[in-house]
């Protein structure tokens, strides 16, 4: 019997690390990579850019896990209508005719 496409995946949380625990990684990699690096006061500039790519790599994560979550709701939402409105097998059978459906050069349209 094959998989239900109604019911969704749950996609990984790669959000779950903020700001604080990326730097603290970070810093704790220096004294491995760079061990005549032993300035680590916050006045460093080696320190400030480091806090510089944490903040950026949080704000993007916390990009990525929104998007996914928008996508969670639309998808909810369509197959929320869908199913309301009694078009459930239809939808599915369309959707798997469409992905099977394969065009040769030569055929259709240029």
């Amino acid at each position: 019997m094959g998989e239900n496409p109604g019911v969704p995946v749950p996609l990984p949380s790669i959000g779950d690390r903020d700001y604080k625990d990326l730097l603290d990684e970070v810093l704790e990699w220096i004294p491995v990579d760079a061990p005549e690096w032993t300035d680590f006061n916050e006045s460093d500039p080696g320190v400030t850019l480091v806090e510089l790519f944490a903040f950026l790599a949080d704000n993007l994560l916390w990009q990525i896990d929104e998007r996914q979550r928008q996508r969670r709701r639309q998808r909810r939402l369509a197959l929320l209508i869908v199913g309301t409105a009694g078009l459930g097998a239809f939808w599915w059978t369309s959707k798997r005719l469409c992905s099977r459906h394969e065009r040769h050069p030569g055929e259709g349209s240029p």
